[in-house]
């Protein structure tokens, strides 16, 4: 079985990133996404263009699934 970002259906192994640029919670409220090695992301101080999120296989760049 392979995974599916919930968000945008997509098979997080075999795609660069999630396309909705937005998060809502099950509290309403709306939230900006990260991306791979923006300032708040985990992977910041290592990420570089050849860097891809080990958990959901977004590139450098793209928004985590």
């Amino acid at each position: 079985m392979k995974a599916k970002c919930e968000y945008c259906g997509k098979v997080m192994l075999e795609s660069d990133g999630c396309d909705d640029g937005i998060l809502t919670l099950s509290d309403g409220k709306d939230y900006k996404r990260i991306a791979v090695g923006d300032e708040y992301d985990y992977f910041y101080e290592i990420a570089d263009e050849d860097f891809r999120c080990h958990d959901c296989n977004a590139a450098y760049g793209e928004y985590h699934h």
